[in-house]
This record gives C-alpha cells, sequence and structure tokens, in this order.
C-alpha cells in the first residue's frame, strides 16, 4: 500500500501521475495513479480535482488531511458523468474545513464499500465541514461489509449498487435531501442504532429499498414512494414516522414487516398504494391509523401476520388473505387493531372484495366492514372468527 497525496499541478484529472506526489503539496513521484490497495489524501494544498471519462479507485479516501481540502484555496471535486466513478476500498473522510470553498459537482458516484470488513464513514459535517451534494453516494455491496458512522451525514443522492444487506453501526444519523434508491428491488439497509431520514424541502424520492432501520420521514417538500407501478420497497425491524410532511404519491408495492416485528406510525400523511406482508408472521404495531389506497394482502401460506395497537387499518382497495392455503393450516391476520373497509377519501361504500387466495383464510381481528356491496365478501371461501365483525350497510 501506498500513500497518494493530491497535488494537481499539472491537470485536474485522477488519472494523471503527474497531479500525485509522495508528499503533501509537491507533484511527482508514482508512474501510476491510486489503485484499490492505496490511499488518496486531500490537503489544504491540494488543488481541484475531476474524474472523467473514467473509472478511478483507492483504498481509503481523506480530505481532511493537514488542514483540509478546500481550507486555503476554494476547490472542485467532480466526478462528471453518470458512467464516472471513484470506488473506495476502505474508509471514507470528506473534508473537516471547507472555509475557502470546495464544491461536490457532476453526477458520478461515489462508491464505497467493496471487499470485505468494516468501513468507518466520517463527514465532519458541522460548522466547517460541508453535506454531500451533487454526487451519488453508493454503497457497493461485498462480503461482510459494514458501515460504522462516525457523525452525522447529509446526503443529496443515496444508491445501493446491489442487492443484500448493507448494516450501519453508531448511534448517529443519515439524512437523504434527494433521493434513496437500489438497483435491486428489496434492497436492505440495516442497523439498530442509526436513524434514516428523509428530510429537507425540496423533491425526494424512495425506491427499491427496504429499511431495516429507525426511520423518519421530516420533510416539507414533495415525496413519491416508488417510481412506478413495479415498484418494491419495504420496512421492517424497526419504526417508522411520519414526523411533518408535504405532498406524498405512492406508487407499486411496499413490503411491511416481511422480515421482523416493527411499528409504523405515518397516518394520513402516507397514503400507501398496495401493501402486503407476504409470508410473515411478525407483529406490525400501529402507532396510528394506517391508510392503504391500493389492495391489502396480509399473511400467505402458512404464517399469520399480526396488527396489534388501537388504531385502524384502513383499506380502500381488495382485501386478500392468505395464498394457497391449505385446510386448517391457513395463515391470515390476527390481532387487536381495527380493519377498516372503507373508501376512507369519500366516505362512500368499499367497492372492494375479500377474498382467500385459497380454500381457507383466517381473519382474527376486530374488524369493521362499512357500506359493503352486496358483492364483496366470499368471492371465494373466507374464515372469520374472533373479535366483532360489524357490516354497515
Amino acid at each position: 500500500m501506498a500513500i497518494y497525496y493530491w497535488v494537481g499541478t499539472t491537470s485536474q484529472d485522477w488519472n494523471t501521475a503527474a497531479n500525485w506526489g509522495t508528499t503533501d503539496g509537491v507533484a511527482g513521484g508514482y508512474s501510476t495513479p491510486p489503485t484499490s490497495g492505496d490511499d488518496a489524501l486531500f490537503t489544504a494544498l491540494s488543488a481541484s480535482c475531476t474524474v472523467t471519462g473514467t473509472t478511478a479507485a483507492c483504498k481509503k479516501l481523506d480530505f481532511s488531511q493537514n488542514g483540509g481540502y478546500g481550507s486555503s484555496t476554494a476547490v472542485t471535486f467532480k466526478i462528471t458523468n453518470s458512467t464516472d466513478h471513484v470506488t473506495v476500498n476502505g474508509d471514507l473522510l470528506l473534508s473537516n474545513n471547507v472555509t475557502a470553498g470546495l464544491t461536490y459537482s457532476g453526477s458520478g458516484q461515489l462508491r464505497v464499500g467493496a471487499g470485505t470488513g468494516a468501513r468507518t464513514l466520517t463527514s465532519n459535517y458541522g460548522a466547517t465541514g460541508l453535506a454531500l451534494t451533487s454526487i451519488v453516494f453508493t454503497l457497493v455491496g461485498g462480503t461482510s461489509v459494514t458501515f460504522a458512522l462516525a457523525d452525522d451525514w447529509y446526503i443529496e443522492s443515496f444508491y445501493l449498487q446491489s442487492g443484500g444487506s448493507y448494516t450501519f453501526s453508531g448511534s448517529q444519523t443519515i439524512y437523504v435531501t434527494s433521493s434513496l434508491n437500489a438497483a435491486n428491488p428489496l434492497t436492505e439497509i440495516a442497523g439498530s442504532g442509526p436513524t434514516l431520514v428523509l428530510y429537507g424541502a425540496g423533491s425526494i424520492t424512495w425506491d427499491n429499498v427496504l429499511v431495516q432501520m429507525t426511520m423518519n420521514i421530516n420533510t416539507s417538500g414533495s415525496l413519491t414512494i416508488g417510481t412506478n407501478s413495479g415498484s418494491k420497497y419495504g420496512f421492517d425491524t424497526s419504526t417508522l414516522t411520519a414526523l411533518s410532511v408535504g405532498s406524498v404519491t405512492c406508487n407499486g408495492k411496499f413490503y411491511l414487516g416481511v422480515h421482523g416485528n416493527c411499528t409504523i406510525n405515518t397516518g394520513l400523511s402516507v397514503k400507501w398504494n398496495d401493501v402486503t406482508t407476504e409470508n410473515s408472521s411478525s407483529t406490525v404495531t400501529l402507532g396510528n391509523d394506517l391508510y392503504i389506497t391500493g389492495n391489502f394482502t396480509p399473511g400467505g401460506n402458512t404464517n399469520t401476520i399480526t396488527f396489534n395497537g388501537s388504531y385502524s387499518v384502513f383499506v380502500k382497495g381488495n382485501l386478500s388473505v392468505g395464498n394457497n392455503i391449505t385446510t386448517g393450516t391457513g395463515g391470515g391476520i390476527k390481532g387487536n387493531a381495527t380493519l377498516m373497509l372503507q373508501d376512507w377519501t369519500t366516505g362512500t361504500s368499499w367497492a372492494g372484495t375479500w377474498a382467500a387466495g385459497g380454500i381457507t383464510a383466517i381473519v382474527k381481528i376486530n374488524t369493521v366492514v362499512y357500506s359493503v356491496n352486496s358483492h364483496a365478501i366470499l368471492a371465494t371461501q373466507a374464515y372469520y372468527s374472533t373479535g366483532s365483525l360489524t357490516l354497515n350497510p
């Protein structure tokens, strides 16, 4: 492993070896740019840097050395095109002092996490730090890679490059101000300590990511959850809360409580499209009413999902309980919450159907069915027991 100091006296091109030096502020000494096993350091003496028409790599990428990148001269770190990227195989440290000026620009990706082991992520965001804007912050799937947060992160675009699960440690917060997305549907981002916040006054998109950490929605702008009818995203194993929400549009399918118990507290702030719990036996605790504008598919082949809390699940679309359920062993939905089958947007008759996916679907929940059309119940056989079933014609 070698230590490379970015000088940038020849040009702004990362891949020009003459721009790097063995000593801070002095170019020369290397015949090639950094490789995936070398540390790349940016300091107060470093000039602007650009990655264009190529890819770049290093072990550790550190903008905080010797006074901090952008502390004495205004500089720009640019990853120009969407096909350009810098892959970081070790720790990432952003500048701790940008008083003279530092701009992150371009539409490329800053990729972190290739290989194995733990990665420490330090944003140095604060009085003299800077949020990571413009450049897409990307996590790259590796074998047993974990990400330790040294402090809070403010990220404009957060992208998960491949499927699988990304695990974070620490008690810090990740603020996403524009986009939370992944290359594959239901890519998992997890952590028992950190908090993920969709934050800000602009437009934010959440798609393809299954969140398994404490999550808050705190935005006064517009939020799009699921970009199209085929979108898949989800939440489980922690608490999801809508603190403040401007306008919300939901598309595709929301996977709720699929891998573990969770609490959801979104109320009327978020009106979900289709919701499924797949074949889960988890418990979903309602911290507020849950509103579903599309179809609700709880339970599965053999397992029964539990909804608890002194709130209601409102379903405007169809209720489909179970899938290919065998008599006597069927899954379904239970709990002490209330299931409201109702067009709650207008308060008029429910136009959906209540159907079992197979022979027998089990519903053991306090249930109120409001203004049911004559055709609504028993599109196929459905079984109800326990609780109070109320029909309001």
